[in-house]
Parts: C-alpha cells; structure tokens; sequence
C-alpha cells in the first residue's frame, strides 16, 4: 500500500464491497470528501487498481478550478470511451460554396465545404444562373469597388460582394451568420487589393471561406433548460450503460468542488439512473469547498444511490505509518512522530513533503544505514502553503519560470501549450526537471501538476504584471495555432485574455465563449463569459460599437439568466438595455422579453403595460417585433382565460408579420397558439385546422420538435373530437419523432398523452400502463412537476379503476412532492383527486371537506379552472350528504362557470348532477331527462370512461323511480363498459348489483 494511504483500510475494504456490488448490477455513487491533501486523490488512486485487477474499465474525468469548457469533468472521462464528443451542443453555420465570378458572368474559381449538399446539383445551376443574371444586370459597368447584393431561393442564400473586376459569391443553406456577410466582404477587399492579377488570392481566399464556420446563436425563447440537460445527460448514461454490458465501468471524477454547473446536473442524473447497471461512480471534492455543493449533494442523497465517505486526518499511528514506509529503516523518536503530527495536523500531503523538505535541508539522513534527525531544532512550516513554497524555491530561475507559465494553463495542459514560452531556451529541459522533481506528471504530451496545491502556491504568489503577460503569451499562442479556427478554443481565449490587459480582445472571445457555453446549455457559465466581456468593454469606453456591443451582451445575459431561473437578474438586464440610446427594435425586445417574464410570474397588468410600451417601440422599428408583442399580449389573455380576445390578438399579430422574411416560426408558433385556444373554447375541428397549419411550417423548415408538438396537440384534439383512431396515428408519429429527438421530456408527455386517449377509450390497463411509462421516464430525469402530474394521472385512473387505497396512495405522494417544490396549483389538482376518491369510497363528509379545502385555496389564488371543479365537487358531496339546497346552488353556481369558460365536458358531469339531486327531490321526470342528456353529453365528448360510472347513477334513481327494467338495462350497459375498460371489481360490483333486481 502506497505511502500516503496508511489508515485508509477500512475506506478500501469499502470501496471493494461497492465494486462487488457494481459487478452483480446494483450500480452507486461514492462521495469522497476531506480537505485538501488528506489523501483522496491517492485513495483514487488505489481504487482504480483494485477495479482494474475486478474487470472494470477505469474512466477518469478532473474538474479544474479555473474556467473552462462546459461539462467539463465528464468530458475527458467520457467522450474518448465513446469514440465521439458526447456534450458539443454547438450548431455551426457556413458557405456551402464559394465561388469568383468576372463581370461577364464567367466562374473564374471555386470551393466548396467539405460534405455540402447539392454541390453540383440542379440547384446550385438555378443559383448560379440567377446570380449571373443578378451581376450583368445590377454591376456590369459599374466602377464601384463594393456593393452587397443579395438573392434568396427559399432556404438558399447568395451573397455577393464586388472585388474590382470580380465578384465573391458565398452560397448559404439554412442557418446563417451575421458575421458570414462580414467576412465575404473583408474577402474581397484583399482581393481587390491585389490588383490585376488576383487569381492566386482568389484561390486562397475562396478556401479559407469554404473551410470558415460561424457559431450560430441559439434562440432561448420557451426552451426548458433541465428538459436540454436532461437528454445530454442521458447520451451520456446510454454510453457507459452499453460499455457496462459488456465490461463494468468505474467512473472516477475528481475535484468536483470546481465542476460547473452542467456537470454537476449529470452527475445527478447518472448518480440516481445507474442503480440497476454495472457501474459504480467514484467522485472527490474538498470539505472546505462543500457549501458550493450542498443543494447537489443533498438532491443525490434524497433521490437514492449516493453515500458520502468522510476522510479524515491521520492519528500518530497513521502518521508513523506513511514516515515508516518512506525511511526505513530508521531510529526516529516517538517524540518526533507526535512532533509531526501535530504540526502537520494528520495530513499526507503536508507529511511528506515536509519530511522531502527535511531530507534535503539534511534536516534528517542515514546514518550507519538507518534514516535519523540530524537537526533536532528544525522549524515545521505553519501551513502547507509554506512547505509547498520551500520546494518550489528549490527550483532554477528558468524552472521555476516554466511552472509559474504553466500554471496559468491550468492543472492539465499540453506540452506544446507549455513550450510556447518564448523567453526560455529551452523549455522542454524544463518541463522535464518539473516532472523529475515531482511538480509534474507528464505522460507523452499530456501534463498534469501532481497536487492542486503545487498549481495554486505557483498561480497566487506570480505578481499581476508577470500573470497578465503570461496569459497574454497563452492567448496569442492559440490565436496563431487555431487560425481560423477559433471556436475550437474560444473558452481558452476567453480565460486568457480576461486575465490580461487585452481588453477589446477579452471581451471578443467572452462573448464568443459565452455563446458557446449557451449552445451547448451551460447558461450559467455563459453568464459568466458575458459579464466578462461587458467588465471589459468597461475599459473600452462607451462610444462606437462598444455601445452597441454592449446592448447586445445585457440582451444575451438576460436570456442566459431567463433560462436559469434567475428572473430577477433577467429582467435586471433588460432594463438595463432600455437606459441606453438604443434602436427602437432593441427597446421593443427587450420590453416583450420583460413582459414575457412577468407574464409568466403571473404579473398579468405588469406584463401588459411593459408590452404596450414594446410596441409604442416597435411601430418604429420593424413589423416583426410588432408582431411577436402582440402575440405575446394574446398569450397573457389565453392564460387568463380569454380564449377570444387571445385569438383576435393573434389574428392582428399574423397580419402584422405577413410577408416579413425570418419570420416561418413565429407565424408557426402563432397558429400553435390560436389552435390551444380553440380547444379550451371546444371548438375542436378549429383548433385541429390551426395545429395542421402549425405542422405545416414546422415540417417545411425541419423543426423536429415543433414537428413533434404539434403531432401532440393534434392527436390530443382527436381525442376530444372521439377519433381514438386518429389520435393514436399522430402520438405514435410524435413518439417515433421522439426517438430521435433523444428527448425524455417530450417522450414522457407523449406516453401521457397515449395515455390519456386509452382513458378516454375506456381501456384502463393500456392507460395505465402509458402513464406508468410517462413516471419512469420523469423520475428518470428528476423532472418532479412532471413526476407529481404522472402520479396524480395515475391516481386519478386507479379511482376511475375503483382501486381506491392505490389510487389514494399515488395521489398522495404527489401532494407531497407538490407541496415540497410548492407548486400551489399542483397541491389544489391533487385535493380534486382525493375529494373524488373518497366520494368514489362513499365517504362523503371527506369528499365534501378536501373540495372545500380546493375551493378555498383557489379562491384564494384566483385560479377559475380548481375554482369550477371544486364547486362541482363540492355539489357532488352535498347532495349525497343530504343539503340538497346547497348542493343545487353549487351545481348551478358551477353551471354558469363551466358555460362562461366555455368547458363543455364538465357542463355534461355538473348535470348529471344536478340530475341526481332533482332525482333526490322526488322530481323523477326532470332528473331522468337530466341524466339522459348528461351520458349523451359525456359520450359524445369523448369522455367514455365516466360513463359507467353514472349509468350506475342514473340505475339508482330509476329504481328510486320504480322503473327496474329500464334500471337494469343501464346497469347491464355499465357492466360492459367496466368490463372493456379493465376495471374487473366495478364490474363485478356492478353485476352483483344488477343481479338483486
């Protein structure tokens, strides 16, 4: 056992027992926490060894503490086992082709990209014809040396720029650039610099553009981060879950006190997924760092799997131990032994680098071949940062030069990173005296410092003048060995010339870092990477396009802060945007973004002064932002129920983007809108015909998950039309869309809405069996709201099921995660459930009791949809509890709600009660007509599975009635019903019941 892993016995024999575990399938996560130094990354050490000598595949990931890429530790661990990179999130746009022309219309040159479409197709013909015809008419003759024009063929583009005789032609399908245009043009000013004769320039110039790619800035608006995360987590759990059939996997990830964000929402996910694989995760982290980890180390330990192993400082036999086996033999004192261990206070590290120090100061030496303090009055370093101090002062000028350069590279660098130090002659003789002295480990051209410490002392004590040139030198480095290429590294430009004085340079690449951490959703570092670069244009001054820059860094910190749930920041920055002299488009932006974010805080009035004064803005500053503000005033009117007013908005917002370019998806999301409204009305057909418009635009531009909600939204409506048929055509579409979306969320809310049409069918065992889908799939990603909607689905089903205790059960657990993550609304649905169950069990003063409970809490909160099925519930229990004017008041008091809202299914279900009640009153003739209208209703709304239910109902009141043959002619009905809908005990009630007529 090595020397530093003395008094660790009882954590290896631990560790063993966990592998053994992993290798029979019951897969954990082990916590190793303890300060820095204790140990950990040396009981790693021989945890790898004892999983490599079990069969396991070791895959090893380091967080670092200076900023980096996002999902950082996992990267390193996972994307080499995987063969391919697991988290690029990042979607580049670039030339298909680019090609010279001359004033003739003559190609002169051209390149292409690698793996274009269509290079040589039918198309490209059409585009090439159009532009030679574009370039005789428009320029032909003409002396100008510049002069953008533009044509567009649907999803293609060219752009063309004059350059003297010639013309630069870029061709562009789908996404584009801003910066694509800019740097068509700074080509062909080079070219046109070169007089005459061109050609060679040409040639180079058209590659470099061919070969060029422009980071595409993804667009926020309604996306929901832990849904994005979640699906990049799971490739992630997909990829070391089939390396583990085959061979059991140990993940190692170490220091995660520094883990970003989005690892550490991986972490999590594989930490409660990988219970039943061959697979056990292994992670370290400081325990003076563990208040940046406790929400995350709590959520593992709640959700199951993750136990955390505390190690401690060493006793003085442990500290003998790790001296013992360094220098042996040896004549040291006991006196000696305790000397050491209270003044390094038990940790390894600080142990044997003192006793190194000590050994080379001649502190202690062999004598007569056993190892003796030589110098009994020898000082021990107060702090580990001292001990560390003494060995690096050991060190030469020109070594010690190299490992203050290669600490600001990070932990672990590149040896050719390190060899850009230009002021040392030779700096590979010092790289290698830092691997000989034990400061580094290098292994080929990867180099590592051997503890965070040695990288920590080097980086805090290099003055501010010697760290800024440094990091200056490291940024230029990747500059010229990334040359167009510059996305490759944008997070190492970004650390490195944020940490000079280059500031117009630091605030380039934070904010292209900051773009491609929010590609590849890491919004809370893309956060970081914007404030950045606005801390640098600081420096720049405000005028020019710093102003301007600066406008667009609040906009894209506000939407990374959105995301995140930072509302509060969020609407902090855009209004930050609204002080400056900005466009009258960027005002109306960022005041729809403001009313969008209060819109959904439920700030109603708020949100619709913020959008007036949007489009006071946008009258100004363009149709489409005009548009996408009054679509947003129609959502707040949806959301408050007013399903007209929401579509007439929506109707002036179409109007307003008609014939404005860019503008496919919102018109897409418009008609998506108007069609949600149509169905809360129950105008149904309508509502189909506008989701069919939404899908239309979403399958044209290729939008699979636009493709995929409306494919939901029109199956759900063919649920309501009573086409089962139908509707299960267009969720087994949208499910098949969601395999290759790799997103759970969506598939989880489609099994759901499976579900719902197998509910609605009356086909309770193949419901049950979608929704317990729909569960798996949302504990699975951790989605709580979702999973607490999936219980309360459940509940519900069970009741109708009449398995009353289940039902009563899930329901309950999803009170309890509701009011956990105080979803309010969630708590009210839930008490709906309970109120129904316990009428289902025939305990009415419960079932009265939770809808009065529901009652007033949506009373309370305003919420009109609990408000109306409360009231309904509430009459429900009345009549059965014999306060039968109370219960007619409610019934008709829920009546006019439903018809006010326009909720027509709960119209068919208030009259059958209300039939019940006339029923209770002696008024036969009027209850019966009642209740027969009712089951028409429900039948016709394609609300099936309650229709036994109150045929069974409606049996008692004509037995009360004295008409038993028509009685049991119901009952007959509803024990059918029970019987193709799986619900065996009411249909065993049902016929015993029908048997004592």
């Amino acid at each position: 056992m090595g020397a530093s892993l003395f008094g660790r016995e009882r954590e290896i024999e631990a560790l063993g027992q966990r592998l053994d575990g992993a290798l029979g399938g019951a897969g954990s996560t082990t916590i190793v926490s303890g300060e820095a130094g204790v140990g950990k990354s040396r009981l790693v050490a021989e945890f790898s060894k004892l999983a490599e000598a079990k069969g396991f595949a070791v895959l090893t990931g380091v967080a670092a503490s200076e900023r980096n890429q996002p999902f950082q530790v996992f990267s390193r661990a996972l994307d080499a086992a995987a063969g391919k990179p697991l988290f690029t999130e990042v979607e580049y746009a670039r030339f298909d082709r680019v090609f010279a022309m001359g004033e003739g219309g003559e190609v002169a040159a051209s390149a292409e990209a690698s793996g274009a479409q269509d290079a040589s197709s039918t198309k490209f013909g059409e585009v090439l014809a159009a532009v030679q015809g574009f370039v005789r008419d428009s320029f032909a003759g003409s002396s100008e040396a510049a002069g953008l024009g533009r044509l567009e063929f649907g999803e293609t583009k060219a752009i063309i720029e004059r350059a003297g005789g010639t013309f630069i032609i870029g061709v562009i399908t789908g996404a584009e650039h801003p910066d694509m245009g800019a740097s068509l043009k700074r080509a062909a000013q080079a070219v046109a610099a070169q007089g005459r004769d061109p050609s060679a320039s040409i040639e180079a110039r058209l590659r470099e553009l061919a070969g060029a790619r422009f980071l595409v800035k993804r667009r926020f608006e309604g996306a929901k981060l832990d849904n994005e995360r979640a699906r990049i987590a799971d490739k992630a759990l997909s990829t070391i879950g089939e390396m583990s059939r085959s061979r059991p996997v140990a993940l190692v990830l170490e220091d995660i006190h520094w883990a970003d964000e989005s690892s550490l929402f991986v972490l999590r996910y594989l930490c409660r997924n990988v219970g039943g694989h061959r697979i056990i995760i292994l992670v370290t982290m400081r325990a003076d760092e563990k208040s940046q980890l406790q929400g995350s180390i709590a959520k593992m330990k709640e959700e199951g799997g993750a136990a955390e192993m505390a190690i401690g400082r060493l006793d003085t036999r442990g500290v003998r131990q790790v001296i013992d086996s360094i220098y042996s033999p040896n004549k040291f004192q006991e006196g000696f032994y305790e000397k050491v261990a209270g003044e390094c206070r038990g940790n390894p590290f600080f142990i044997i680098e003192l006793m190194r120090q000590m050994k080379d100061s001649g502190s202690i030496a062999s004598i007569d071949g056993k190892w003796a303090v030589v110098n009994e009055e020898f000082a021990i370093p107060s702090t580990i940062e001292e001990v560390v101090q003494g060995r690096l002062g050991a060190l030469d000028a020109d070594t010690m030069m190299m490992a203050e350069y290669a600490s600001c590279i990070g932990r672990e660098f590149d040896s050719g990173v390190a060899r850009s130090l230009g002021s040392l002659a030779d700096p590979s003789g010092a790289l290698s005296k830092l691997n000989d002295c034990g400061v580094l480990a290098i292994d080929g051209d990867r180099c590592e410092f051997t503890h965070a410490f040695f990288r920590d002392v080097l980086y805090s004590n290099i003055s501010e003048r010697w760290r800024r040139g440094h990091h200056k030198s490291l940024g230029e480095h990747y500059e010229r060995s990334h040359e167009g290429r510059l996305h490759d590294v944008a997070y190492e430009l970004a650390l490195h010339f944020s940490r000079s004085a280059s500031h117009s340079k630091a605030a380039e690449y934070c904010a292209l870092a900051g773009e491609k951490a929010a590609s590849a959703y890491s919004p809370e570092q893309a956060a970081r990477y914007f404030s950045d670069a606005l801390s640098a244009l600081g420096h720049l001054g405000g005028a020019g396009w710093t102003a301007t820059k600066r406008m667009e860094l609040l906009d894209r910190l506000g939407d990374m802060k959105d995301l995140y749930g930072d509302k509060g920041g969020a609407l902090k920055d855009y209004r930050a945007i609204l002080e400056g002299a900005t466009p009258d488009g960027t005002q109306a932006s960022a005041l729809r973004k403001i009313g969008n974010i209060l819109t959904l805080m439920d700030r109603y009035d708020d949100a619709l002064a913020e959008l007036a004064k949007g489009k006071e803005h946008a009258l100004r500053g363009g149709k489409l932002e005009y548009g996408r503000i009054i679509s947003a005033m129609g959502f707040i009117s949806w959301r408050k129920g007013q399903h007209d007013r929401s579509i007439e908005l929506q109707n002036e917002a179409l109007a307003a983007i008609e014939g404005e370019p860019h503008a496919e998806r919102d018109r897409g999301a418009i008609y998506g809108q108007i069609g949600n409204s149509y169905w809360f009305k129950g105008d149904f057909k309508s509502a189909l015909g506008y989701h069919m418009k939404a899908l239309e635009i979403s399958e044209r531009m290729r939008d699979l998950r636009g493709t995929c909600s409306s494919y939901n939204n029109i199956g759900i409506t063919y649920i309501r039309l009573g086409d089962y048929d139908q509707a299960l055509v267009w969720l087994s579409k949208a499910l098949e869309i969601t395999k290759g979306l790799g997103d759970l969320w969506i598939f989880g809310s489609t099994s759901g809405n499976m579900g719902n049409i197998y509910a609605a069918k009356g086909d309770n065992a193949r419901a049950l069996e979608c929704y317990e889908s729909a569960l798996r799939v949302f504990e699975r990603i951790g989605d709580k709201q979702s999973t607490a909607s999936g219980l309360n689905n459940i509940g519900s089903l069970l009741m109708e099921m009449g398995r009353y205790d289940e039902a009563e059960e899930r329901t309950l657990r999803s009170y309890g995660i509701r009011e956990a993550i105080g979803d309010k609304r969630g708590m009210r649905t839930c008490l709906l459930t309970l109120g129904s169950i316990a009428y289902g069990k025939g305990e009415w003063a419960k079932s009265l009791e939770l809808h009065e409970k529901a009652l007033r809490l949506a009373e309370a909160e305003g919420d009109k949809v609990v408000l109306l099925y409360a009231s309904a519930g509430v009459a429900n229990a009345q009549a059965r509890t014999g306060d039968i004017e109370a219960a007619r008041t409610n019934a008709i008091k829920a009546r006019d709600m439903a018809t006010a809202m326009g909720v027509k299914e709960l119209l068919f279900e208030i009259q059958l009660t209300l039939g019940e009640i006339e029923g209770v009153s002696g008024n036969w003739d009027e209850s019966d007509s009642m209740f027969q209208a009712g089951i028409a209703g429900l039948v016709s709304s394609g609300r099936a599975s309650n229709v036994p239910k109150y045929r069974m109902e409606y049996a008692a009141m004509l037995r009360k009635k004295g008409d038993a043959a028509r009685a049991r002619a119901e009952i007959e009905s509803a024990v059918e019903e029970y019987k193709r809908m799986g619900a065996r005990e009411r249909a065993e009630k049902a016929r015993k019941e029908m048997e004592s007529l």
